[in-house]
């Protein structure tokens, strides 16, 4: 299992990780110091606990994924 995170502008990899909860915590650690409109250089993806692709998810999208998933996170 794994969740990548890419620079497609640059074509660089911002960082493999092994659970989606810190993929996306880095997403919007981007997000929070560059603006939401820089997701449009980022996309996520990977392969999840049984193998199957994640697919991947850039844009807006990736902006709302975070979000929602940092919503879910306990205080």
């Amino acid at each position: 299992m794994f969740y990548d995170v890419w620079d497609v502008e640059t074509n660089n990899a911002v960082g493999r990780f092994e659970t989606e909860a810190a993929a996306l915590e880095t997403v919007r650690i981007l997000l929070d110091a560059y603006g939401d409109a820089y997701a449009d250089e980022l996309q996520f993806g990977g392969e999840d606990d049984l193998g199957r692709a994640v697919p991947a998810v850039g844009g807006e999208d990736l902006v709302a994924l975070a979000r929602r998933r940092d919503m879910k996170q306990p205080a």
